[in-house]
């Protein structure tokens, strides 16, 4: 029973690690698609009220990555580029543990977290102050 249930988690585990290599083709085929539909999401209650929430920005962000434009993707919301490195230390931590090794690139320490989501919090509350930092704005 034991064996059968490791087996099992290995299964889960290849299928997790061979998912990028469908899931990236069919992102950059279907690009034109994601971003029509990004388009054509209604701005969130908060944007309507004049305020940035912290997703203010996401779907644009996400959209100027698709194109490649990582500088406007972080000025639209630097939480998408955070999301993806941390998506990518993750699978290669995954990786290194499939093949036996033990690798830490995500720091599990709580204050190092604590310390980045004081920061965030503060520049999301920041850019309903500061122009240049408001999703809005495109240098």
């Amino acid at each position: 029973m034991g064996e059968k249930g490791l087996n099992f988690r290995k299964i889960l585990k290849l299928i997790f690690l061979l998912s990028p290599f469908i899931i990236v083709p069919l992102i950059i085929i279907f690009r034109s698609n994601i971003v029509e539909i990004g388009n054509s999401f209604a701005p969130c209650i908060t944007y309507r009220l004049g305020f940035y929430c912290p997703g203010c920005g996401n779907t644009r962000a996400l959209i100027a990555l698709l194109h490649g434009n990582i500088i406007n993707s972080v000025r639209f919301n630097p939480l998408i580029l955070f999301f993806v490195m941390f998506l990518i230390a993750y699978y290669i931590e995954c990786v290194a543990d499939f093949i036996g090794k033990d690798l830490k690139i995500i720091p599990r320490n709580k204050i190092f977290w604590a310390i980045i989501s004081t920061l965030g919090a503060i520049f999301y509350i920041l850019r309903n102050f500061i122009e240049i930092l408001s999703p809005g704005v495109v240098v």
